[in-house]
């Protein structure tokens, strides 16, 4: 499988062009996390221990989610995070 990048003008040709046998992550924006989230089993999220002003959000993971692995960290400038895994129940 070659690590080459691929572009496509919807979701739906995105799609098309994953094998069919692999796990697809989806970058966002917030947009792109709404479209795709009810098709996800599985999602990973970036935690970090600050507050910052925003306009653009990830969608919030309700109670049909749970939490299967979390690892933490800092960063070289201090701030701590924690890269959470969660799995559709």
């Amino acid at each position: 499988m070659s690590s080459a990048f691929l572009r496509a003008p919807s979701l739906t040709e995105a799609f098309g062009l994953c094998p069919t046998d692999s796990d697809v992550w989806v970058i966002g924006g917030a947009d792109i996390y709404a479209q795709t989230l009810p098709l996800a089993c599985t999602a990973v999220v970036t935690e970090i221990d600050a507050d910052y002003e925003g306009d653009a959000y990830a969608p919030q993971l309700g109670a049909q989610w749970a939490e299967s692995g979390r690892s933490s960290g800092v960063s070289k400038t201090g701030l701590g995070y924690s890269f959470v895994s969660l799995t559709r129940r």
